[in-house]
């Protein structure tokens, strides 16, 4: 998970529109697993047969080869979206081969490199490559409990936000339950952010070109930089 305790001013082109989404995410250390469940079957088969030019949501995890990967990778491939589509770009900057992976074969997911160059840059190219409406940036030792994007989706379709957000957990390395935080829909939003509220950006879609508008990741930057 990226740095986190204080939030940097939030962009008025990223925060002009919010909304709050049900999905919820597990935050923090990762168990290893070994392989992928025939949820990666499905994925691959919505996103072959839905794909056009621009799929609901892209994925991107910027990773330097933990193995804890493999988790993130799986409970973004097991997610459910009815009547659309997810990509997943993978971006190693580690500055070394990744070892094989099942999901390295698996038509929804890209793998790209940057070699060394830090978070924003990593988090900027996975981005750049990306073809869906919003972009979701997932560390490589989080993952998505189920129904987490579908709870997104279903909220984009409800209005036209450029960013959704969701509630999160933070967990031990066993997976036990540290600190639970559900959705709060009180108050404004972009209030209580520039007051200094803190929202981690895996709990969070943005439209793509929110994002760019905004200058995306500054490259300056190797910490606090979401």
């Amino acid at each position: 998970m990226g740095d986190g305790g204080c939030m940097p001013r939030p962009s008025a082109d990223c925060c002009g529109a919010a909304s709050a989404a049900c999905g919820r995410f597990s935050i923090g250390p990762a168990a290893t697993i070994g392989g992928l469940s025939c949820g990666r079957i499905r994925a691959s088969l919505l996103f072959r047969g839905r794909l056009v030019i621009k799929p609901f949501c892209t994925t991107i995890i910027p990773t330097v080869g933990r193995d804890s990967l493999a988790r993130a990778v799986e409970s973004v491939l097991t997610q459910s979206l009815p009547d659309a589509a997810f990509e997943i770009v993978v971006v190693n900057d580690s500055g070394r081969p990744l070892p094989p992976a099942d999901w390295q074969h698996i038509p929804c997911v890209r793998l790209l490199h940057t070699h060394c160059r830090e978070r924003s840059v990593a988090r900027n190219t996975g981005a750049a490559a990306a073809h869906g409406r919003y972009l979701h940036f997932l560390d490589d030792d989080d993952w998505l409990l189920p129904g987490a994007l579908a709870r997104f989706w279903q909220a984009a379709q409800a209005q036209t936000a450029d960013w959704l957000y969701g509630g999160f957990q933070f967990v031990d390395g066993d997976g036990r339950i540290l600190e639970d935080n559900p959705v709060d829909e009180s108050g404004n939003v972009l209030v209580r952010l520039l007051a200094g509220e803190w929202l981690p950006l895996q709990a969070s879609l943005i439209r793509s070109d929110a994002f760019w508008a905004a200058g995306g990741f500054d490259p300056a930057l190797s910490m606090f930089e979401d």
